[in-house]
């Protein structure tokens, strides 16, 4: 430990735990021509177009300077520096949610044929874990408790790095983001029911045993991410991305460019 460590951490911010400066934001949009990723590294204030090419970008994971974006139709892509440059990885397939906690094991949803992709060596192989729910969205903190959505379906939980699932009979719903920092604190939000003006976001406190709706207002809720549990950012299909700072109690717009965001990732 550094002499003075504590004045150390006052000044330069604990570098071994995640914040706003330290914790870049990455967006996916899927948008057939005008796909693309893009990044904010002040909390969601300004954001840059990283122009990877135009690809059906259907969702986004990141662990430090690595980034996995999948594309619908397509391929897994990765980037080991931030989003700077960018290498192809796996088969085309109809890849569908993304979600890594090390950079190293990497899980992808396929929606047709529905199943659960692994890999243990940086998307380089890719194992078919033969899971029958067709996930849209998926998150893990430690690569072995994994959470997965069902667009019109229920919310799923695997402890045993998806091996075996469980339904934690969440009721269906058009579940599209999902995001947990520590397996215990999770949000969910969905797309609206068909002919309904969109969904909400949800949140539990005990694992998925219990959910609560945080907002009251209904919109195509496209996406989640959070890196602490409390500062949560939500992205917002063909309009913004917004930021709560106090665990979803309160939103902030952060009227970014309305267009079709299909993901949203952050990671200490």
């Amino acid at each position: 430990m550094r002499p003075n460590q504590e004045f150390y951490n006052l000044m330069f911010g604990n570098q071994n735990h995640p914040t706003e400066m330290n914790s870049p934001i990455y967006a996916c949009v899927y948008n057939g021509s005008n796909g693309s990723i893009w990044k904010s590294t002040d909390g969601g204030a300004n954001w840059i177009d990283l122009s990877i090419g135009n690809k059906d970008f259907s969702g986004i994971t990141t662990s430090g300077e690595i980034v996995y974006g999948c594309v619908a139709g397509g391929k897994v892509w990765k980037s080991t520096n931030g989003g700077i440059s960018w290498a192809s990885l796996s088969a085309t397939k109809n890849w569908d949610g993304i979600t890594t906690h090390d950079g190293v094991t990497v899980y992808s949803n396929v929606s047709s044929p529905a199943s659960t992709w692994k890999s243990t060596d940086g998307g380089v192989n890719w194992t078919d874990l033969s899971v029958t729910p067709a996930f849209s969205t998926i998150t893990t903190h430690d690569g072995v408790t994994i959470y997965g959505g069902v667009y019109s379906g229920s919310i799923w939980k695997s402890t045993n790095s998806g091996v075996n699932w469980t339904d934690l009979v969440t009721g269906t719903k058009l579940w599209w983001g999902i995001t947990t920092h520590d397996g215990v604190t999770i949000y969910a939000c969905e797309d609206g029911p068909f002919g309904a003006s969109g969904g909400y976001i949800w949140k539990s406190t005990n694992s998925g045993v219990n959910w609560t709706r945080l907002v009251t207002e209904r919109k195509s809720w496209s996406g989640l991410a959070t890196y602490d549990g409390i500062t949560v950012y939500a992205c917002v299909n063909g309009q913004s991305i917004w930021k709560s700072a106090d665990g979803g109690a309160n939103w902030v717009d952060l009227a970014v460019s309305s267009i079709n965001w299909r993901g949203i990732a952050t990671r200490y």
